[in-house]
Protein backbone atom coordinates (compact mmCIF):
# COMPACT_ATOMS: atom_id res chain seq x y z
CA UNK A 1 0.00 0.00 0.00
CA UNK A 2 2.52 2.08 0.52
CA UNK A 3 3.74 2.28 -3.01
CA UNK A 4 0.12 2.81 -4.24
CA UNK A 5 -0.13 5.89 -1.98
CA UNK A 6 3.47 6.86 -3.30
CA UNK A 7 1.68 7.40 -7.00
CA UNK A 8 -0.71 10.30 -5.37
CA UNK A 9 0.70 13.87 -6.24
CA UNK A 10 0.55 14.80 -2.67
CA UNK A 11 2.60 12.02 -1.04
CA UNK A 12 4.91 11.58 -4.46
CA UNK A 13 7.87 13.38 -2.57
CA UNK A 14 7.44 11.58 0.96
CA UNK A 15 10.50 9.19 2.57
CA UNK A 16 9.14 5.14 3.54
CA UNK A 17 8.88 6.42 7.09
CA UNK A 18 6.11 9.10 6.42
CA UNK A 19 4.53 7.27 4.05
CA UNK A 20 3.98 3.89 6.05
CA UNK A 21 3.20 6.11 9.26
CA UNK A 22 0.12 7.21 6.58
CA UNK A 23 -0.55 3.84 6.02
CA UNK A 24 -0.97 2.81 9.72
CA UNK A 25 -3.70 5.10 10.12
CA UNK A 26 -6.21 4.79 7.47
CA UNK A 27 -8.97 3.73 7.68
CA UNK A 28 -11.08 1.22 5.05
CA UNK A 29 -14.50 1.83 4.06
CA UNK A 30 -17.01 -0.07 1.64
CA UNK A 31 -19.31 2.28 -0.05
CA UNK A 32 -22.75 1.05 -1.78
CA UNK A 33 -24.95 2.64 -4.71
CA UNK A 34 -25.64 6.12 -3.91
CA UNK A 35 -24.38 6.01 -0.46
CA UNK A 36 -23.57 9.57 0.30
CA UNK A 37 -19.71 9.89 1.61
CA UNK A 38 -19.64 13.63 2.25
CA UNK A 39 -22.30 15.90 2.06
CA UNK A 40 -22.08 19.93 0.69
CA UNK A 41 -22.12 22.25 3.35
CA UNK A 42 -21.32 19.45 5.98
CA UNK A 43 -17.86 20.38 8.26
CA UNK A 44 -14.67 18.93 6.47
CA UNK A 45 -13.14 15.93 9.35
CA UNK A 46 -11.42 13.63 6.70
CA UNK A 47 -10.04 13.21 3.21
CA UNK A 48 -10.27 9.95 0.97
CA UNK A 49 -8.85 8.16 -1.23
CA UNK A 50 -10.35 5.66 -4.07
CA UNK A 51 -9.37 1.97 -3.97
CA UNK A 52 -12.09 0.65 -5.81
CA UNK A 53 -15.67 1.96 -7.73
CA UNK A 54 -16.57 5.36 -9.16
CA UNK A 55 -17.84 8.68 -7.21
CA UNK A 56 -20.44 11.67 -8.55
CA UNK A 57 -19.17 14.83 -7.30
CA UNK A 58 -22.50 16.96 -7.16
CA UNK A 59 -23.01 20.50 -6.47
CA UNK A 60 -26.69 22.41 -5.49
CA UNK A 61 -27.75 24.39 -8.28
CA UNK A 62 -29.46 28.20 -7.49
CA UNK A 63 -32.58 26.23 -7.13
CA UNK A 64 -30.94 23.78 -4.59
CA UNK A 65 -31.38 20.87 -7.07
CA UNK A 66 -28.21 18.76 -7.09
CA UNK A 67 -25.82 18.67 -10.43
CA UNK A 68 -23.00 16.29 -11.25
CA UNK A 69 -19.94 18.29 -11.93
CA UNK A 70 -17.62 15.80 -11.56
CA UNK A 71 -16.60 11.75 -11.53
CA UNK A 72 -13.80 10.36 -9.52
CA UNK A 73 -12.22 7.10 -10.20
CA UNK A 74 -9.81 4.61 -8.36
CA UNK A 75 -6.55 6.39 -7.91
CA UNK A 76 -7.99 9.85 -7.19
CA UNK A 77 -8.46 11.46 -3.86
CA UNK A 78 -11.22 13.97 -2.48
CA UNK A 79 -11.79 15.94 0.88
CA UNK A 80 -8.18 17.26 1.68
CA UNK A 81 -9.26 21.09 0.79
CA UNK A 82 -12.40 20.72 3.81
CA UNK A 83 -9.79 19.03 5.96
CA UNK A 84 -7.13 21.74 5.82
CA UNK A 85 -9.02 24.50 5.62
CA UNK A 86 -11.70 24.31 8.02
CA UNK A 87 -14.12 25.23 5.40
CA UNK A 88 -17.19 23.49 4.68
CA UNK A 89 -17.64 20.94 2.33
CA UNK A 90 -18.08 22.40 -1.10
CA UNK A 91 -19.61 19.23 -2.81
CA UNK A 92 -21.52 15.96 -2.09
CA UNK A 93 -19.81 12.86 -2.92
CA UNK A 94 -21.93 9.74 -3.50
CA UNK A 95 -20.87 6.31 -4.69
CA UNK A 96 -21.54 4.99 -8.13
CA UNK A 97 -22.18 1.10 -7.79
CA UNK A 98 -20.78 -0.50 -5.19
CA UNK A 99 -16.95 1.07 -4.20
CA UNK A 100 -13.93 1.32 -1.29
CA UNK A 101 -12.33 3.60 0.25
CA UNK A 102 -8.96 4.88 2.50
CA UNK A 103 -9.94 7.47 4.93
CA UNK A 104 -7.49 9.47 6.61
CA UNK A 105 -9.55 12.17 9.97
CA UNK A 106 -8.26 14.82 11.20
CA UNK A 107 -6.92 13.05 14.63
CA UNK A 108 -5.19 10.59 12.15
CA UNK A 109 -3.14 13.00 10.44
CA UNK A 110 -2.33 15.25 13.39
CA UNK A 111 -0.78 12.10 15.20
CA UNK A 112 1.09 11.66 12.34
CA UNK A 113 2.10 14.95 11.49
CA UNK A 114 3.54 15.20 15.05
CA UNK A 115 6.14 12.39 14.43
CA UNK A 116 6.15 13.77 10.75
CA UNK A 117 5.48 17.20 10.41
CA UNK A 118 6.06 17.23 6.65
CA UNK A 119 3.08 15.23 5.87
CA UNK A 120 1.00 18.16 6.58
CA UNK A 121 3.38 20.61 5.15
CA UNK A 122 3.33 19.07 1.27
CA UNK A 123 -1.07 18.21 1.88
CA UNK A 124 -1.28 22.03 2.91
CA UNK A 125 1.12 23.12 0.02
CA UNK A 126 -0.91 20.44 -2.30
CA UNK A 127 -4.36 21.53 -1.12
CA UNK A 128 -3.38 25.46 -1.86
CA UNK A 129 -1.98 24.71 -5.09
CA UNK A 130 -5.27 22.50 -6.63
CA UNK A 131 -7.61 25.16 -4.76
CA UNK A 132 -6.00 27.70 -7.04
CA UNK A 133 -5.74 25.86 -10.03
CA UNK A 134 -9.64 25.90 -9.69
CA UNK A 135 -10.41 29.16 -8.86
CA UNK A 136 -7.90 30.04 -11.66
CA UNK A 137 -10.12 28.35 -14.40
CA UNK A 138 -13.22 29.60 -12.97
CA UNK A 139 -12.11 33.40 -12.54
CA UNK A 140 -11.24 35.17 -15.43
CA UNK A 141 -9.12 37.87 -13.14
CA UNK A 142 -7.97 35.23 -11.66
CA UNK A 143 -6.01 33.78 -14.25
CA UNK A 144 -5.09 37.30 -14.79
CA UNK A 145 -3.36 37.63 -11.64
CA UNK A 146 -1.54 33.89 -11.58
CA UNK A 147 -0.81 34.06 -15.19
CA UNK A 148 2.68 36.15 -14.39
CA UNK A 149 3.16 34.30 -10.98
CA UNK A 150 1.93 30.78 -10.85
CA UNK A 151 4.10 29.97 -8.25
CA UNK A 152 3.27 32.66 -6.21
CA UNK A 153 -0.30 32.74 -6.04
CA UNK A 154 -0.95 29.59 -3.91
CA UNK A 155 1.51 31.23 -1.41
CA UNK A 156 -0.20 34.40 -0.62
CA UNK A 157 -3.72 33.37 -0.81
CA UNK A 158 -5.80 32.03 2.38
CA UNK A 159 -9.18 30.25 2.86
CA UNK A 160 -11.31 31.92 5.00
CA UNK A 161 -14.43 30.76 6.26
CA UNK A 162 -17.55 33.17 8.04
CA UNK A 163 -20.89 32.56 9.07
CA UNK A 164 -23.76 34.33 8.29
CA UNK A 165 -23.95 38.06 9.47
CA UNK A 166 -20.30 38.48 9.85
CA UNK A 167 -19.06 41.83 8.55
CA UNK A 168 -15.86 41.32 5.76
CA UNK A 169 -15.70 44.58 5.11
CA UNK A 170 -16.63 47.89 6.62
CA UNK A 171 -17.65 51.37 5.34
CA UNK A 172 -15.38 53.84 6.41
CA UNK A 173 -13.08 51.61 7.69
CA UNK A 174 -9.52 50.75 6.15
CA UNK A 175 -9.21 48.23 2.62
CA UNK A 176 -7.41 45.04 4.45
CA UNK A 177 -8.17 42.62 1.84
CA UNK A 178 -8.66 41.92 -1.78
CA UNK A 179 -11.29 38.92 -2.16
CA UNK A 180 -12.75 36.20 -3.82
CA UNK A 181 -16.08 34.55 -2.56
CA UNK A 182 -15.92 30.73 -3.33
CA UNK A 183 -19.21 29.77 -1.38
CA UNK A 184 -22.59 31.43 -0.31
CA UNK A 185 -23.57 35.27 -0.83
CA UNK A 186 -23.36 38.42 0.46
CA UNK A 187 -25.13 41.55 0.78
CA UNK A 188 -23.52 44.77 -0.25
CA UNK A 189 -24.59 48.18 0.41
CA UNK A 190 -23.76 51.89 1.29
CA UNK A 191 -24.39 53.65 4.68
CA UNK A 192 -25.97 57.06 3.70
CA UNK A 193 -25.62 60.04 6.47
CA UNK A 194 -28.72 59.60 7.86
CA UNK A 195 -28.36 56.19 8.70
CA UNK A 196 -30.02 54.31 5.98
CA UNK A 197 -28.97 51.49 4.08
CA UNK A 198 -28.69 51.63 0.11
CA UNK A 199 -28.34 48.24 -1.02
CA UNK A 200 -26.26 47.30 -4.15
CA UNK A 201 -26.27 44.35 -6.05
CA UNK A 202 -25.99 40.92 -3.95
CA UNK A 203 -22.52 39.25 -4.63
CA UNK A 204 -22.93 35.72 -5.12
CA UNK A 205 -20.13 32.56 -5.75
CA UNK A 206 -16.94 34.07 -8.54
CA UNK A 207 -17.12 37.69 -7.26
CA UNK A 208 -14.43 39.92 -5.92
CA UNK A 209 -14.07 42.88 -3.51
CA UNK A 210 -12.09 45.00 -1.98
CA UNK A 211 -10.24 45.73 -4.38
CA UNK A 212 -11.31 49.96 -4.54
CA UNK A 213 -10.14 50.75 -1.42
CA UNK A 214 -6.61 48.97 -1.81
CA UNK A 215 -5.87 50.72 -5.31
CA UNK A 216 -6.89 54.36 -4.12
CA UNK A 217 -5.62 54.05 -0.64
CA UNK A 218 -8.72 54.98 0.79
CA UNK A 219 -11.58 53.74 3.33
CA UNK A 220 -13.59 51.17 2.20
CA UNK A 221 -17.00 53.09 0.54
CA UNK A 222 -19.54 49.86 1.15
CA UNK A 223 -20.06 47.86 3.21
CA UNK A 224 -19.97 44.11 2.75
CA UNK A 225 -22.11 41.98 4.97
CA UNK A 226 -22.39 37.67 4.53
CA UNK A 227 -26.06 36.58 4.02
CA UNK A 228 -24.92 32.99 4.34
CA UNK A 229 -22.15 31.03 5.55
CA UNK A 230 -19.35 31.95 3.24
CA UNK A 231 -15.70 30.68 1.88
CA UNK A 232 -13.25 33.36 0.88
CA UNK A 233 -10.19 33.11 -1.03
CA UNK A 234 -8.13 36.47 0.42
CA UNK A 235 -5.33 38.19 -0.22
CA UNK A 236 -3.50 40.81 1.82
CA UNK A 237 -2.89 44.21 0.67
CA UNK A 238 0.53 43.74 0.20
CA UNK A 239 0.62 41.02 -1.91
CA UNK A 240 -2.45 42.62 -3.62
CA UNK A 241 -0.16 45.43 -4.59
CA UNK A 242 3.30 43.10 -5.69
CA UNK A 243 1.41 40.79 -8.02
CA UNK A 244 -0.28 44.43 -9.44
CA UNK A 245 3.11 45.23 -10.20
CA UNK A 246 4.20 42.62 -11.61
CA UNK A 247 1.28 42.12 -14.00
CA UNK A 248 0.26 44.74 -16.20
CA UNK A 249 -2.71 42.64 -17.98
CA UNK A 250 -3.99 42.20 -13.96
CA UNK A 251 -3.48 45.83 -12.94
CA UNK A 252 -5.79 46.61 -16.18
CA UNK A 253 -8.35 44.40 -15.36
CA UNK A 254 -8.37 45.49 -11.81
CA UNK A 255 -8.47 49.06 -12.14
CA UNK A 256 -11.40 49.02 -14.80
CA UNK A 257 -13.47 46.94 -12.24
CA UNK A 258 -12.47 49.75 -9.72
CA UNK A 259 -13.76 51.98 -11.72
CA UNK A 260 -17.06 50.50 -12.41
CA UNK A 261 -17.82 50.42 -8.48
CA UNK A 262 -16.60 53.94 -8.21
CA UNK A 263 -18.64 55.31 -10.71
CA UNK A 264 -21.68 53.52 -9.04
CA UNK A 265 -21.00 54.68 -5.70
CA UNK A 266 -20.44 58.32 -6.97
CA UNK A 267 -24.15 58.08 -8.69
CA UNK A 268 -25.49 56.75 -4.90
CA UNK A 269 -24.00 59.93 -3.47
CA UNK A 270 -25.04 62.46 -5.95
CA UNK A 271 -28.91 60.73 -5.86
CA UNK A 272 -28.53 60.96 -2.01
CA UNK A 273 -27.27 64.62 -2.42
CA UNK A 274 -30.51 65.18 -3.91
CA UNK A 275 -33.24 63.46 -2.31
CA UNK A 276 -31.60 65.52 0.45
CA UNK A 277 -32.35 68.72 -0.21
CA UNK A 278 -36.00 67.64 -1.38
CA UNK A 279 -36.33 66.97 1.90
Amino acid sequence: MVDGLRQLAPFSGLDAGSLASVVARLETIAVGDGGVVVAEGDAGDAMYFIVRGAFHVERRGEDGAPRAVAELREGEFFGEMSLLSGAPRFATVVGRGEGELLRLGRSELEAVAAVHPEVRAVLERFYKERLVANVVRASRLFRIIGEARPDTLAEVVRVETHPAGAVLLEQGAPGKKFCLLLRGTCDVFHRTSDGREVPYAAMAEGDVFGELSLLQEQPVTATVRTRTRCVLLAMAPEWFDQLLRDNPAARSAIYDLAGERSQRTRELIVREELQRRLI
